[in-house]
């Protein structure tokens, strides 16, 4: 089954000519402005999206990530795990951020390996590197950021250009 015809082009973050599927404050384009970003913030080539949606034609997601050489990280995680992951993370954002709109990530981690440590799809219950690197993508996805210059790590929904 194909990918984007299934999902169309909506899905995930916002490469050039794209849109997210995620929520309002996600959805806006990737473009540079006037905000500080961090190096990790996407959008990636439209390569990177052609190399996932042939990935997920057969169950797996390409792993992106912004500071790589085409967007890739050259290789894939299991399509579920995916999922999971994502709307895990999200979820903790909506749910469970400050005031301010950021939650740790070392949060985001332990609350995922609470949920998830059991689940069938993690076999080996050791969550911390799928929930890394499923950040790491939706942040080359433009879907999340980091809080720049933030230690310990935070991070948000992507934010606007005004």
């Amino acid at each position: 089954m194909d990918f984007l015809a299934t999902h169309g082009s909506n899905y995930g973050g916002c490469p050039p000519n794209r849109q997210s599927s995620a929520p309002p404050i996600a959805s806006l384009a990737c473009v540079a402005g006037t905000l500080e970003r961090d190096p990790h913030s996407g959008p990636v080539p439209e390569s990177a999206w052609a190399a996932d949606a042939a990935a997920r034609d057969k169950g797996r997601v390409e792993m992106f990530n912004a500071t790589r050489p085409g967007g890739l990280d050259d290789w894939t995680m299991d399509e579920r795990q995916y999922l999971l992951m994502r709307e895990h993370i999200l979820r903790m954002i909506d749910e469970e951020s400050d005031p301010d709109g950021t939650v740790l990530l070392k949060e985001v981690v332990a609350a995922a390996q609470d949920r998830y440590g059991n689940h069938e799809l993690f076999p080996k219950g050791r969550l911390t590197n799928y929930v890394r690197y499923t950040k790491v993508d939706l942040e080359a996805r433009c879907e999340i950021e980091r809080v720049p210059g933030k230690s310990p790590q935070r991070i948000m929904r992507w934010r606007a250009v005004d």
